[in-house]
């Protein structure tokens, strides 16, 4: 099954141009398809497929293309297993394999923060001032430790942590599942932690109407996500849920 944003449907006939336009892209992600895992073995009717075709719509809108991106996740049995995000106006294209790793290896050749700085915590351009208030009270005694920044896109958010130049990236609300997966991931592909503010690993599986919405709030970290996750929930509206 494929759950995309996008409700229009399409036919064979659409999606020939694709193929001959991105014919160079794959020739250049040879290496790519040369490491896949060749022991893996799924049944189709396990496998689930996100695609978000535009993140950060209103960015977009908004002219603000550097967060913009368009997003694929493949989950079996509700477990994200790759997450692929692309960055269409930079010509920029990340693949993570859950167990596997992060391709292009290099991706994270990036200027890191300092051992000492305080911790970026990424959010939404429309929640920085709400997860600002909620960080304040959470860690009263080392608030120095941390900097909010915000940022549009789940995609874009995402690969700043996986470059190193965030550190947690946090969603109080609730979002769409198409909205987690890639960046869930890709993420866990490069050897970070996902939950939702529960502490809870997220299902991606889709049994009702409902289920593609997230309403227990998202947290992805590079590290000390238990720790950043235990303080920061206890401060939340209804104890880490928010409808």
């Amino acid at each position: 099954m494929i759950i995309s944003e996008e409700k229009t449907s399409i036919g064979e006939e659409s999606i020939e141009p694709y193929r001959e336009n991105n014919y160079f892209k794959w020739q250049t992600s040879k290496n790519l398809i040369k490491n896949l895992p060749k022991n893996d073995r799924y049944l189709l009717s396990d496998l689930l497929v996100y695609v978000d075709p535009l993140d950060a719509t209103q960015e977009f809108s908004e002219d603000l293309l550097e967060y913009v991106t368009v997003m694929l996740c493949v989950t079996v049995r509700g477990k994200p297993i790759v997450g692929v995000i692309h960055r269409p106006f930079f010509n920029e294209t990340v693949v993570g394999l859950v167990d596997h790793g992060v391709y292009p290896e290099n991706y994270r050749n990036f200027q890191q923060n300092a051992v000492d700085s305080p911790k970026v915590v990424i959010v939404s351009r429309s929640h920085g001032g709400k997860v600002k208030a909620l960080l304040s009270d959470a860690f009263t005694t080392d608030a120095n430790q941390f900097r909010i920044e915000s940022a549009g896109g789940s995609g874009y958010k995402a690969l700043r942590l996986v470059n190193r130049t965030a550190d947690f990236y946090t969603h109080v609300t609730q979002l769409k599942k198409w909205d987690a997966c890639a960046p869930d991931a890709l993420v866990r592909a490069a050897g970070g932690r996902v939950t939702d503010l529960d502490g809870m690993d997220i299902n991606y599986s889709v049994d009702r109407d409902d289920s593609l919405m997230l309403r227990r709030g998202f947290l992805a970290s590079m590290n000390d996500h238990v720790r950043f996750l235990a303080k920061f929930r206890r401060f939340l509206p209804e104890n880490g849920t928010k409808a």
